[in-house]
């Protein structure tokens, strides 16, 4: 493990500012808000299955669970209900005929689209104010942040899976 020297006044405040923005973002009435506001009813566990594969797709269901730090019984439950829903399909995997991949439909696409605009939106009216720098420096500092904590969370899960 490398050793950090931590500077505990700083991770303080972070970890506290990363707390309590995820906690507003997880809350169930900014949920209630992008859906209404985009019209998808889904919940909050669909919408983020559908945005990955949207973006990334298509996935095998063991590739999905891993980008998004899931267990698989978790991807295998939203694929279903979200398959049930046309949003996304299942086929045959190209590359390996044993394999399943799934895929969004145009439904799914268009979906994902609207959720996505209607988060971005909130996110606009959130930071409206802030600064064309400040927001450039700001997502390249969060997009960094969420590589640190991926390479962590996969560190870890390594660390526990060796013998």
């Amino acid at each position: 493990m490398v050793s950090l020297r931590v500077r505990t006044g700083e991770i303080d405040q972070l970890e506290s500012a990363v707390s309590q923005m995820a906690h507003l973002l997880g809350r169930s009435r900014r949920h209630d808000e992008i859906r209404l506001s985009s019209g998808v009813e889904l919940d909050r566990a669909a919408i983020v299955v559908l945005r990955a594969l949207a973006e990334h797709g298509p996935l095998r269901p063991a590739d999905l669970a891993e980008l998004l730090l899931v267990d698989r019984p978790h991807i295998t439950r939203q694929i279903q209900a979200l398959e049930r829903s046309g949003l996304v399909e299942v086929s045959v995997d190209p590359r390996d005929a044993r394999a399943r991949q799934v895929d969004v439909t145009t439904a799914g696409r268009v979906a994902a689209a609207q959720v996505r605009d209607a988060s971005r939106d909130a996110v606009a009216r959130a930071l409206g104010e802030w600064s064309s720098e400040d927001l450039s420096t700001l997502g390249a500092l969060l997009a960094k942040l969420v590589t640190s904590f991926r390479v962590d969370l996969a560190d870890r899960s390594q660390d526990r899976s060796d013998p």
